[in-house]
Parts: C-alpha cells; structure tokens; sequence
C-alpha cells in the first residue's frame, strides 16, 4: 500500500482506492502562476508519470530523477493528456520572503502550496493531503490513528503528523514542522 503524491494517489494491494486530479482549468492556473515565478521550474505529476518541460535546466531534470525515476519530457506541461496530481517546483536559492505566501494568496481556492522541503514547493489539489490517505487506509484495515507512526521533515507532511498517534518530525525538519510533531527523531 501506499500514498503517494502528497495523498493524490492512494494504493492497497494493486487497488486504486482514491485519486485526485487538478481539473483542466486549474492546472493551467497553477502552471501561469509558477511561470510567472522568475526562475523557478517545475514538473507535473500524474497517474501516468512525471512530466517535465523541455525548457527544465539540467540542474532540476538532475534532481527531479533521484525523487522521480520515471520522469517523461514533453514540449509543455499545457500539453500532457494525463491528469496531474501535483505539480513540484524549485529554483537554486528557493523562493524569496514573501513569494510562498503571495502565490498561496494567487491559487486561493484553486490549490493548495505547501513545503516538502529542500527549498521546493509542492501545489495540490485542496483537501488533498498525506493524513487524508492515510485515514483511507487505515479505515480500510481497521487501524485507529493512535496506532498509526508517522515520520515527515517537511511542510507538506505536518496534516500527516498531526492526524496520527505518533506524529515524528525528523531532526532535519524546519522548526514550524517540529513545532507540529509530537515526537522528534534525532537529527
């Protein structure tokens, strides 16, 4: 089992037991906000696979393929037939005070953007997250939550450490993600 995609994909058994796609629209929303993001590059992400634009630096494709194997490169993301999940953005330095906020601020409604750390930004679909395929899977095999360990280091992992009973921030995580843990593993 697992979940993957920040809690877009949700698996048991070789069963497909939730997926949550951006609609059309929404995607080109997000892929003209990240645009407009001076230097950041971004992938999207489906059941299909990852997505890449043709224009990604060497510097990201390089770092995209140790987290995404399968990585796909297309002449733009506008063009994928695939439903994407996610979309994973990132830029040498990371975004500029400020800039995490205002582009929440943009996609208000549209999605969700949040943190998996090493400066990168992760956008979902809103009300998708790690906690929310967990509690599919745990309902699904009869587990309560206070059974459930969880570990996370980033933003996009603190819904999943607050839902389960022992939440753990590992030592490298932000101080805002260990502030939401309820247990730390050692840096």
């Amino acid at each position: 089992a697992f979940v993957a995609d920040n809690g877009s994909d949700v698996r048991d058994r070789g069963e497909t037991l939730f997926q949550s796609a951006f609609a059309p629209q929404a995607a080109r929303a997000v892929i003209e906000a990240l645009r407009e993001l001076v230097g950041t590059e971004f992938i999207g992400s489906g059941p299909g696979g990852t997505y890449m634009g043709r224009d990604i630096s060497a510097w990201l494709a390089e770092r995209m393929a140790f987290y995404c194997p399968a990585l796909t490169t297309v002449d733009s993301l506008e063009d994928v037939a695939d439903r994407l999940f996610t979309f994973s953005a990132d830029r040498p330095g990371g975004l500029q005070p400020g800039e995490f906020d205002a582009l929440q601020r943009r996609l208000d409604g549209v999605a969700h953007v949040t943190s998996s750390g090493h400066q990168n930004i992760d956008i979902v679909v809103p009300g998708v997250n790690k906690a929310a395929g967990l509690a599919l899977l745990t309902r699904r095999w009869g587990v309560e939550p206070e059974a459930v360990a969880a570990f996370g280091d980033g933003g996009n992992d603190v819904a999943m450490l607050r839902w389960s009973g022992y939440g753990i921030a590992m030592g490298n995580a932000p101080e805002a993600v260990k502030a939401e843990a309820g247990y730390l593993a050692p840096g």
